[in-house]
């Protein structure tokens, strides 16, 4: 009978250790895939900044471009209108199919500077929107660098 229960305790004995074994090795396939998922994502974080930072280029580039046609659309708002203009524009509106109103009551055609000045109006849109988009995307990349200083 002892025989059978040191024979019952060796085997249960040998039965734990090699759960442990395993038990062991399992926490530490899910630490190392753990690690290399962590791994995986700083790169994606990585891979995604540098992306940002190629796009804030760009839209740099285009803000600098933006801001310099506002820049020449000012400059040739604030000169006043030529005669060369002036006859250039009213050969155009007398080509021009008449514009109409909602009402169907025909509107007087543009004046050279009133079409300066909503040129104008729009380039400033444009810029603000060029403004905006490097804003947001230097925002972006500060919290993608803030993530990636947490990890």
């Amino acid at each position: 009978m002892f025989r059978v229960l040191l024979s019952a305790c060796a085997v249960t004995l040998l039965l734990l250790s090699s759960g442990m074994a395993y038990a062991g090795e399992s926490e530490e396939r899910q630490l190392r895939d753990q690690l290399a998922d962590r791994d995986e994502y700083r790169a994606k974080l990585l891979l995604e900044v540098q992306r940002r930072e190629v796009l804030l280029a760009k839209q740099r580039d285009k803000l600098d471009r933006q801001e310099k046609l506002l820049a020449d659309m000012r400059a040739k708002l604030d000169t006043p209108v030529s005669e060369d203009e002036e006859d250039a524009a009213s050969s155009q509106t007398q080509s021009a199919t008449p514009v109409k109103s909602v009402t169907g009551a025909k509107l007087k055609p543009d004046t050279v500077q009133a079409k300066r000045a909503k040129d104008f109006d729009a380039q400033v849109y444009k810029t603000m929107l060029a403004r905006y988009d490097v804003a947001a995307t230097q925002k972006d990349i500060a919290e993608l660098r803030a993530l990636l200083a947490r990890r």
